[in-house]
């Protein structure tokens, strides 16, 4: 009998645990702020997962130096990061600061530092060479928005050359879901 009972508190808890995501995800779905932002296809299939898409955004990868908010020296792997988006089109958006502290106000997304690494800086002299500099912190930066399951056999379709944008919902935390994603029309 008391087999029975921790067998049963044990499916409980899983049980609790996968509703407590479900929840959670939808809930941001349904009060979270819709926005449209620039991604691109890195490869259109998960051979374990099926019809993903796998995408990169420009802000997925941050060069230290490019951002003002970033004190390079003192990210590490797991940090939470934080980018702030300015709308340019009624439902367009692109990123604007990103920094290591959570804003006040603003749509945001929350990403997590994945990598950490170095490489050489180049600058150009006055007759357009380039000539080393100092070394450049790279910073990889995961948002949980980098795959889209599409229906079957419909991956394909995002050609890895072509621009898309992903229509994401984002909650007043940062926390993030992709909504869908549409070809650019300009192309």
């Amino acid at each position: 009998m008391k087999k029975n009972k921790i067998i049963i508190a044990i499916v409980a808890f899983w049980l609790v645990l996968l509703l407590g995501f479900i929840i959670s995800k939808e809930f941001v779905f349904y009060t979270g702020n819709t926005i449209t932002i620039e991604t691109e296809p890195v490869d259109p299939r998960d051979f374990f997962r099926g019809d993903y898409v796998i995408l990169s955004y420009p802000f997925s990868t941050i060069r230290g130096s490019e951002y003002k908010n970033i004190q390079e020296s003192y990210i590490k792997e797991g940090d939470s990061i934080y980018v702030s988006f300015n709308r340019v089109a009624s439902d367009k958006y692109i990123p604007g600061d990103i920094s290591l502290i959570k804003p006040n106000t603003g749509i945001f997304i929350k990403g997590k530092v994945s990598y950490v690494s170095e490489e050489q800086g180049y600058q150009k002299d006055l007759l357009q060479n380039m000539l080393p500099s100092d070394i450049v912190k790279i910073i990889g930066v995961d948002y949980g928005i980098e795959s889209f399951f599409v229906k079957e056999k419909t991956g394909n379709q995002f050609d890895t050359s072509q621009k898309l944008w992903a229509t994401i919902v984002v909650s007043k935390n940062g926390n993030a879901i992709i909504k869908s994603l549409a070809p650019d029309s300009d192309e």
